[in-house]
């Protein structure tokens, strides 16, 4: 479409943009204030506009990956009845030009179906990250210990952490935030998931859970050292031609 203008949001775009959210995801509002209060400071927010109506959006949160800078692609959107003529793609690549231009090398994204690995590949993403999940009893996990993985992990600086703890706990998930371990905990009555962790060591990460879930089941997501065990968890595209991309990248708060 020749009339359409791709750009990053300013502040005025605000009710727009949620508009569009809303149309597309089934997001509970008060995370939807979380994720907001955020992204109006800290993401990058390019959209694609038609007669100054919104009608396709992105968001590239800033991460870290090998000590690097990095994007996580989230929330890609566009208005039903502009679906399936290349706005999104047109975007996405738009984005990647400013993101690089920005300083990003890497950029990180989780499809959110097998046929979206499909469409995020025309535009040069590849499957190279992966996540295991391995279940403990709660005897069996006072063994636990840290994977010394030869995988890529993405890092977080404070200010994420605290938006990812509010997301998070928005829908009920249990945070742990003490001074040496950082976990996010999803669970019912009989098991409990955690999603995501930092630690300075298994011991206070392994005492933390304990002291936060009664499941008896507990299972941990990390990142994969061992390829008969993981699991396709997301893509990565190379922004720097001159920066090796990681062949095994573990991604860690996503959002889903």
């Amino acid at each position: 479409m020749k009339d359409l203008i791709y750009t990053r949001a300013n502040k005025g775009d605000k009710s727009q943009l949620i508009k569009l959210w809303l149309s597309c995801f089934d997001e509970t509002p008060s995370a939807l204030d979380i994720f907001f209060e955020y992204a109006e400071k800290n993401a990058r927010i390019f959209c694609a506009k038609r007669d100054n109506q919104i009608i396709s959006a992105l968001y590239l949160l800033s991460v870290k990956l090998a000590a690097r800078q990095a994007n996580y692609l989230f929330a890609a959107a566009t208005l039903k009845e502009y679906r399936g003529k290349g706005i999104m793609g047109k975007l996405i690549e738009y984005s990647m030009s400013e993101a690089q231009k920005d300083g990003d090398v890497f950029s990180l994204l989780l499809p959110a179906s097998d046929g979206l690995y499909k469409f995020y590949a025309k535009f040069g993403y590849q499957p190279l990250c992966f996540m295991c999940e391995n279940e403990y009893t709660r005897e069996s996990l006072k063994n636990f210990r840290l994977l010394r993985s030869d995988c890529a992990c993405t890092q977080y600086d404070e200010k994420f952490l605290c938006f990812a703890q509010k997301y998070y706990c928005a829908y009920g998930l249990k945070c742990i935030r003490t001074g040496g371990v950082f976990a996010i905990i999803d669970e019912n009555s009989e098991s409990a998931r955690v999603i995501y962790y930092e630690c300075a060591s298994e011991t206070e990460l392994v005492r933390e859970i304990l002291k936060n879930t009664s499941a008896s089941k507990i299972c941990v997501r990390s990142g994969s050292c061992n390829s008969d065990s993981r699991q396709k968890y997301g893509m990565i595209k190379q922004l720097d031609p001159a920066v090796d991309l990681p062949d095994n990248t573990y991604i860690g708060i996503t959002f889903e």
